[in-house]
């Protein structure tokens, strides 16, 4: 019985395999036809692509078939320039816009800011004026101060010529303005200097008026003005009534008059 048994279970293992083989070989023949047809296939295709080629090169179209091609690639790459190019313009107008709109508000916050503040404005602007009226008899100045996009702008002018002279003074009265306000509110360094270079060029008129300017407002604050300047140049100056001329004169003096002078023994060519 169990002979028997054994004996049925072989023959069916032994038919399950001989259909997957039967069915294996006919997958195989089937493929093999595929393959078969798509090499003639390829052959067919092969061959008419030959044909086309060697009709464009006998009519010189191959050469204008890679040149169109060419073209066409550099076509694609100009416009994907261009649309990077157009991405970054948006982004940046947008960007503009937003700059525009804050610049606007800059400049609407700082003139509101100067209609608060226009007391303190007003009485710079009449240090600046008595100033220029002091320095010069026969010219006229103003100090503006105009709120702008771009934040405040300060502009002191004086009648004339727009020489160094001139420019030096305008510097001088903005100084002078600053020391004053800074001084009558018990601010500040409690000095102001100014060094000769800011003399350069200025009629000694000038010079000695402001250095009266200086002086007046120091002694009106307690506090101090200096300037620096060579002894030949400040002899020569016609300064005002109630300027003690060599008390003026902080010592040591500085001079280069031999090899044993300068500054703290160093010399400056």
């Amino acid at each position: 019985m169990a002979v028997r048994r054994f004996d049925d279970v072989a023959r069916f293992h032994k038919s399950v395999i001989d259909n997957r083989r039967t069915h294996l070989s006919e997958e195989i023949d089937e493929t093999e036809r595929q393959i078969k047809k798509g090499e003639d296939r390829f052959a067919v295709l092969d061959a008419e692509r030959s044909e086309i080629l060697q009709l464009l090169e006998g009519h010189g179209a191959l050469e204008d078939f890679v040149g169109l091609q060419r073209r066409l690639a550099d076509a694609e790459a100009e416009a994907a320039s261009l649309r990077d190019r157009f991405q970054s313009a948006t982004v940046l107008a947008s960007e503009g816009t937003e700059l525009t709109i804050e610049r606007a508000s800059i400049k609407q916050r700082l003139q509101l800011d100067h209609q608060n503040r226009h007391e303190r404005l007003n009485e710079a602007i009449l240090l600046v004026g008595a100033a220029i009226k002091k320095l010069y008899e026969d010219r006229k100045g103003k100090f503006e101060v105009e709120a702008t996009e771009n934040g405040p702008e300060f502009r002191i002018t004086i009648q004339g010529d727009r020489g160094g002279g001139i420019s030096s003074m305008e510097i001088f009265c903005l100084d002078y303005a600053l020391f004053c306000i800074w001084s009558k509110r018990g601010k500040g360094p409690g000095f102001l200097i100014h060094d000769s270079h800011l003399f350069d060029g200025v009629d000694a008129r000038q010079v000695a008026r402001a250095i009266g300017l200086g002086a007046a407002a120091a002694r009106e604050y307690g506090q101090q003005y200096i300037v620096t300047m060579n002894s030949d140049i400040y002899d020569s100056l016609k300064l005002e009534d109630g300027i003690d001329r060599e008390a003026a004169i902080i010592e040591p003096r500085l001079s280069d008059r031999d090899e044993t002078t300068g500054l703290f023994g160093f010399r400056f060519d």
